[in-house]
């Protein structure tokens, strides 16, 4: 399941990167843009915006809460949504883009000292170049997944078998959409905001 998220929901788009989902976060966009994409790219939009109608042709979610936590558990209620340990950190959280790994020596000169010593797997960021690595954000994630979704999770991986939410390298900002003319989604929750999910090195 692919997803479109609105400015508002800029947190949310986030999380579910980290929860290996393909969401676009879309900034400054017309209501026409939003659902051209939706509808070309089969995603579910998501949003707070009471302006964006679903249709035949295509799925909205509208949020009905501010808070991380109970949004995800909307999402997982609304939609059937299954929350997988497989999927978890295989995106970069904020090109959206599915990461790679990638030698360690090759990484050595471009992450700290400690962090080299202690961590045997990275991962990169095909388009950011970002590295990642297994760290403390694995169980966070994982806490939250369990109050989402209480559930046992087959196929589970333990800790350090994915990437985790670490990086050592300075985030670029995701590619903002913007066009002129038409109704705009509006702006919510700030960039500001949204940059606070992770803590990169």
């Amino acid at each position: 399941m692919k997803f479109l998220v609105t400015e508002d929901c800029g947190r949310l788009a986030r999380w579910l990167r980290l929860l290996g989902f393909d969401a676009v976060w879309i900034r400054d966009a017309p209501v026409t843009e939003c659902y051209r994409r939706a509808y070309n790219e089969r995603r579910v939009i998501v949003t707070r915006n009471r302006r964006l109608r679903a249709s035949d042709l295509f799925h909205v979610v509208h949020l009905t809460s501010a808070t991380l936590e109970e949004q995800l558990r909307q999402l997982v209620n609304d939609l059937k949504l299954a929350l997988d340990d497989e999927r978890l950190f295989t995106r970069c959280d904020r090109c959206n883009v599915p990461v790679k790994p990638i030698e360690k020596t090759a990484v050595k000169d471009r992450i700290p000292p400690y962090v080299f010593e202690h961590q045997a797997q990275f991962y990169t960021c095909p388009s950011c170049q970002r590295i990642y690595w297994a760290a403390t954000h694995w169980d966070r994630v994982k806490q939250l997944l369990a109050r989402v979704n209480p559930a046992p999770r087959p196929n589970g991986r333990g800790r350090g078998e994915n990437p985790s939410g670490h990086c050592a390298i300075p985030p670029r900002p995701d590619p903002a959409l913007s066009r002129k003319g038409g109704a705009s989604v509006g702006r919510g929750e700030s960039a500001k905001r949204a940059n606070r999910l992770t803590g990169h090195a």
